[in-house]
């Protein structure tokens, strides 16, 4: 995204919240740091603890509301290891919300009927079972050995 953004002229940076928004910081030397920019997307937000979040929030006030303010992520994934998040916060009821109904990297109905149930819970045993059947990178039980990783990377050798 970035390559294909700078070749239309754009300046694109990325960096990480803690970077980007120098939480590492003061607050009050760190204000002006969105003034210079006109979108800001902020992935796996969630993650962010309120303390973050509301610390992004004033800087952004603070540049006047200039930059579009986009917070993307999934309270469902991982959280903040600080235990808080925006949701606790009382910036959070003024935030614009949209909900996605639809997965975008798939159209495996099998595996997105899995992703489902995962999703938000624990599933019963049995349907665990029925999920994992098949889909062990090794043939016997307990840990791999060389062998078995040997072969798991040479069969994923461009995958992540």
């Amino acid at each position: 995204l970035r390559a294909e953004l700078q070749s239309e002229g754009l300046r694109v940076d990325v960096d990480t919240c803690h970077g980007a928004f120098s939480l590492h910081k003061r607050e009050q030397d760190a204000l002006p740091v969105l003034e210079h920019y006109a979108l800001i997307i902020v992935d796996e937000f969630p993650q962010l603890s309120r303390a973050n979040f509301e610390r992004i929030i004033r800087a952004w006030e603070n540049a006047g509301k200039v930059p579009t303010l986009l917070f993307l992520g999934d309270f469902h994934q991982l959280p903040s290891i600080e235990g808080t998040n925006a949701k606790q916060s009382g910036y959070w009821r003024h935030v614009y919300k949209v909900r996605f109904h639809r997965c975008w990297r798939s159209g495996d109905e099998a595996l997105l009927s899995k992703l489902h149930v995962l999703r938000k819970n624990v599933p019963k045993r049995r349907f665990m079972l029925r999920i994992l059947h098949g889909h062990k990178a090794w043939k016997h039980d307990g840990p791999p050995d060389k062998d078995d990783l040997e072969k798991l990377y040479r069969d994923t050798e461009n995958r992540t």
